[in-house]
């Protein structure tokens, strides 16, 4: 794909108005165009902005849960029975909440051939709600729309948690007897081996990184972004400074959804 030097507001005068744009918008567009080769990485800000509860920012599901007393592996293993009382109400955020602007800007770059890989710490699958093949993203703390057994290679969809269930247990059964856990990432649980290595590849080869709503300080997902190539170029979007701004190109601050509406405006995707 060439690059094309012209600004945004050139190329789509139609759909680019810019008494509506503030300078660090239409940067990020522009340095958008220019890229062939782009790589997401998001977090909790970004399904924020389609109203699910953040777990780490202040008033979040942390301060109300501890979450070593409810989301640990060695919760799952002593008392399931707690853990699946505070998971199960987890299980349907994809089916309650609907993609925002910042999920279908990433859908329209990788429909315009420009995004090769989201990297996510999100376990909302609200990436493929907007459009992206599960082939693109990469969930690197899991996903709750299955259930896996750790006895078998047994999977399920979490639309089955109803018939797995057992009410007399509070918990739900695979068919080899054994309890299922939600397919996220638990603490004291290592990351996917495979989500993370496909992360580092597609970083490794990106010509720009979006850092989209994420604090980039949970590790080892936060040293993603020391694996973009010295020529590539990075920007952040997220209202509080994340380790790597003195690494970024630009800093986007305010809202994810009404900034990402804007510059999926100036590219004509609105």
């Amino acid at each position: 794909m060439p690059r094309d030097s012209t600004t945004p507001a050139a190329r789509f005068p139609g759909a680019y108005r810019l008494d509506r744009v503030n300078a660090e918008q239409e940067k990020l567009a522009a340095m958008i165009a220019e890229s062939e080769r782009i790589v997401a990485l998001t977090g909790a800000g970004i399904s924020t902005a389609s109203g699910i509860p953040d777990f780490r920012s202040p008033g979040g599901i942390w301060e109300k849960e501890d979450p070593m007393e409810v989301a640990t592996l060695t919760v799952f293993r002593t008392d399931p029975q707690r853990f699946w009382e505070f998971y199960r109400r987890r299980l349907d955020l994809a089916d309650d909440y609907d993609p925002n602007d910042g999920h279908y800007l990433l859908a329209d770059l990788h429909l315009e051939g420009r995004l090769t890989a989201v990297s996510t710490q999100n376990i909302d699958g609200l990436h493929q709600a907007s459009g992206l093949p599960e082939e693109r993203v990469f969930e690197v703390h899991g996903s709750v729309r299955n259930l896996v057994c750790l006895s078998c290679p047994s999977l399920y969809p979490h639309e089955q948690i109803e018939e797995l269930w057992s009410e007399a247990e509070g918990v739900p059964f695979c068919s080899c007897g054994e309890i299922l856990k939600p397919a996220v990432t638990l603490f004291e649980e290592m990351l996917p081996e495979e989500a993370f290595a496909s992360s580092v590849a597609a970083i490794s080869e990106a010509d720009l990184l979006l850092i989209i709503g994420s604090s980039m300080v949970v590790h080892p997902a936060a040293s993603l972004p020391g694996h973009l190539p010295d020529s590539g170029r990075m920007a952040i979007i997220n209202d509080e400074p994340t380790p790597w701004h003195s690494e970024a190109d630009l800093w986007l601050s305010g809202d994810i959804a009404e900034n990402s509406k804007v510059i999926r405006a100036a590219l004509g995707n609105a």
